[in-house]
């Protein structure tokens, strides 16, 4: 199967809600859309279900202009944010309802129903009612529904974002095996850039209604081409730091108040000389005091699990670092911090990519 979005927009009441992209997705793929709230993720998804009708182009499926038909006709399954069950039929029977419209045989809905429920994590729930359930019980229902018939397109709205941590990182590893494992097309909407990169697969940014990049996920996040989509892909935000490139012998960048960052830029070897921004992710800084570095001041620090994020004042500007462990700063505390400029991004003043890591790689 092939779902094929040529030339789509869409406005509303003569408002943009999506400016004019292009899109393929081939069965088994599994694609990650990411942008902030407002970014155009849920109307995308409208558009593909056929819940909303494109301004603009066409949707084409395995050659076919499927643009106006009606969702019902479709082989499209959706998952929202928002758990929706039918309150007066067991769960057994919530999973089973997509079966038993489709005419399946009794034993195959017992076996599917079965199967979906071990992989949620519900089958000690099955003989209960959705309102003896908790909120999270309740989201791993629909899910379970909608992956239950075995639909040529799976639409997933932020469908973990009610769950606890753990629930939601044992779904996550399952997503990608399910839909890896049949003849499925996925596409996931998540504000948590985390997420594409946890699910692998291809990632379409979103920003504002307007498709800012689209590829592999490992790639999208190695060399992000603009510094809007370098903040959209990680979490913290990649660190931004307007910088100078002077070549006397070797390479050196200053930041703007005339302290130099780091020489030995291998990346910035075909750039002119002039004003740039340096961008850093949050595990290519560290507060290494074996070396020396710039001298910032601590805004705060939040601790994540094992890991803790240090945010620290460069002049104006905010740098997010990335530390194994459990890190004691005061807030004004005055820390060195260290660059690994052999993995830095150097974007022009417009905020586009001019060099990538050395090599081409990114690491972490």
């Amino acid at each position: 199967m092939s779902v094929v979005a040529q030339n789509i927009s869409l406005q509303v009441e003569g408002e943009d809600w999506l400016y004019p992209f292009d899109l393929t997705l081939e069965t088994g793929s599994f694609t990650t859309l990411i942008g902030a709230t407002r970014a155009g993720k849920t109307s995308l998804l409208r558009v593909l279900a056929g819940l909303a009708r494109p301004t603009t182009g066409a949707l084409i499926v395995d050659g076919v202009d499927v643009t106006g038909v009606n969702v019902r006709k479709r082989s499209v399954g959706m998952v929202y944010q928002e758990f929706v069950n039918y309150p007066g039929k067991t769960v057994f029977e919530n999973i089973a309802a997509p079966l038993r419209n489709a005419k399946e045989p009794a034993d195959t809905i017992k076996k599917r129903v079965g199967e979906v429920a071990e992989i949620v994590g519900i089958t000690p729930l099955l003989d209960r009612f959705p309102l003896e359930l908790s909120g999270g019980q309740q989201q791993r229902v629909a899910i379970a529904r909608t992956i239950a018939r075995k639909r040529r397109l799976v639409l997933l709205d932020e469908p973990l974002v009610n769950l606890d941590y753990k629930l939601r990182e044992h779904l996550r590893g399952e997503f990608s095996r399910i839909f890896s494992e049949s003849e499925t097309i996925a596409v996931y909407a998540s504000s948590e850039p985390h997420e594409a990169l946890i699910l692998n697969g291809d990632v379409l940014v979103l920003t504002e209604g307007r498709v800012t990049q689209q590829g592999r996920a490992a790639d999208v996040y190695t060399l992000p081409e603009s510094v809007s989509v370098a903040r959209q892909i990680s979490d913290p935000p990649m660190s931004i730091i307007p910088a100078r490139l002077v070549k006397s012998g070797a390479a050196r960048l200053w930041t703007a108040a005339g302290t130099e960052i780091g020489a030995e830029l291998a990346q910035t070897e075909s750039l002119p000389d002039g004003d740039y921004q340096l961008g850093v992710y949050p595990h290519q800084l560290s507060t290494d005091q074996t070396r020396p570095g710039l001298d910032t001041v601590v805004d705060f620090v939040e601790v994540s699990g094992s890991n803790s994020f240090i945010y620290t004042r460069l002049g104006d500007h905010m740098l997010a670092v990335k530390e194994k462990g459990i890190h004691d700063h005061a807030i004004g505390d005055t820390v060195q911090i260290n660059f690994d400029l052999a993995h830095a991004l150097v974007f022009d003043t417009k905020g586009g990519l001019v060099a990538g890591p050395a090599g081409g790689k990114a690491n972490g």
